[in-house]
This record gives structure tokens, sequence and C-alpha cells, in this order.
């Protein structure tokens, strides 16, 4: 899990993040796209049914009706909650921090298969894991 990971190709390597990270990332931006997808439709269901009426009473298509009159509404109502998902995102980075201690998990019953000091791994593996919570919490 710890090996570093890449591909060579022909004289260059290509190299990318650890497992993790990537696994971190990807559920991070599936969860903030469902947010952020929902956000955006509350934002378009905001603009009044009586705008798009009058709009298409003016000869507009529904790509212009949309275009010029709904999505700006919509980004007004909407860009807020927006803004908001960005932060919480941000702040849920610190959860990817679970990922970490999968790690020390796995770590620790690898050692343990290997010496049967289950006591002790898994005592220093408790002990790691509280000092660096504590570290990170304020």
């Amino acid at each position: 899990m710890n090996s570093p990971h890449g591909l060579a190709l022909g004289p260059a390597t290509l190299h990318w993040p650890a497992y993790e990270t990537l696994a971190s990332f990807l559920g991070l931006t599936l969860y903030a796209a469902a947010d952020i997808a929902e956000e955006c439709r509350a934002g378009l269901d905001g603009v009044r049914p009586a705008q798009r009426e009058a709009a298409f009473a003016l000869d507009l298509t529904g790509l212009q009706v949309f275009r010029q009159i709904a999505l700006p509404q919509a980004l007004r109502f909407a860009w807020l909650p927006v803004v908001g998902q960005y932060l919480n995102t941000i702040k849920d980075t610190s959860l990817t921090m679970t990922i970490g201690l999968a790690e020390l998990s796995y770590a620790s019953r690898e050692v343990e298969t290997e010496t049967f000091l289950a006591f002790q791994v898994f005592g220093i593996a408790t002990l790691l894991e509280s000092l660096e919570s504590s570290q990170i919490a304020p």
C-alpha cells in the first residue's frame, strides 16, 4: 500500500498518488457533485413559471429562455449555497484521515500475523492513532 505508484513508459515514468488519496478524491467529488446538482436544480425551480411563460409569449426558443431568462436568475439564487458546499467540501477533507486509520489497521494486522504479538502491536497502533488525532483536533 505504501509503495510508490508508477508506470514505466519507455524513458519516462508516470507517477500517481496513493490509492487512498484517489479514493478520497473520488468520494468527495461524487458527494459534492450530487449536492451542487441539487442546489442548481433548486435554483432553477426558484425561477417563477410566469417568467418562462412571458419569455415564450415573446416568441423566444426554449434555449433562449433558459440562457437569457432562467439561468441568470437561477445562478443568483444558487450561488450562495454552492459556495457553502465548496466550504463544506474543504472541511470534509479532514475526514479522509480515516483512510489513514484503515491503513494503520492493515499494517498492524500484517505485523501481528508475522509476530503473534497482538496485544503489543494493537496497543502501539492505538497509541499512534490517539497521538495523530490529538494533533489534528484543536
